[in-house]
């Protein structure tokens, strides 16, 4: 290394073409002990033992990829990191854009509800979330199923869309141009 005080990156070929600066007639005259003595010297070279490993901290970021899935994407391309980065990436956008266009399509199923019920009044949440068919299961399933239909509806509320009155329920609020279904 150039400066000890600095981290340097060296490239593959970079270090297959690096002169040696090991004093191997030096090593050769060593007897292991020696050599081994000299290594302990190097704060950085300490030897580790079964219980450094136990409690040595691992990267958060470590994952286990299939030997074949690996192969494939190193076959690709020299920077196959980025490369399998770029392709979770995607996935990962993709996957947000399909949750934003659900909840967009369930916000909409919530104000049709809502429309369709005008004639009977208020209606309560456990009903909405009935009509949209969503199944009771148990009381877990219930409350998370009721909270995500709660938020549409607390969001609808926000922006004018429907009231709420405690104990009585929700109801769209007088249709205007702006309620239009395509205006969500």
């Amino acid at each position: 290394m150039k400066d000890k005080s600095t981290l340097i990156k060296y490239t593959r070929e970079e270090l297959e073409h690096a002169s040696d600066e090991t004093d191997w007639e030096k090593v050769d005259t060593m007897s292991d002990e020696e050599v081994y003595q000299d290594a302990l010297s190097d704060k950085d070279a300490q030897p580790t033992d079964e219980a450094f490993w136990e409690t040595a901290p691992l990267p958060s970021h470590l994952m286990n990829i299939d030997p074949d899935l690996l192969k494939w994407f190193k076959a690709r391309t020299v920077d196959y990191e980025a490369q399998i980065n770029t392709v979770l990436r995607s996935y990962m956008e993709a996957n947000k854009r399909c949750a934003h266009a659900a909840l967009f399509d369930l916000k909409a199923s919530v104000l049709d509800i809502l429309r369709k019920a005008r004639s009977e009044g208020p209606i309560q949440l456990e009903e909405i979330r009935h009509r949209l068919g969503i199944p009771k299961v148990d009381y877990r399933d219930t409350a998370r199923s009721n909270s995500l239909v709660w938020g549409i509806l607390c969001h609808l509320h926000d922006d004018g869309y429907v009231k709420h009155t405690p104990r009585i329920g929700w109801e769209i609020i007088e249709e205007t141009e702006s309620l239009a279904p395509n205006a969500l």
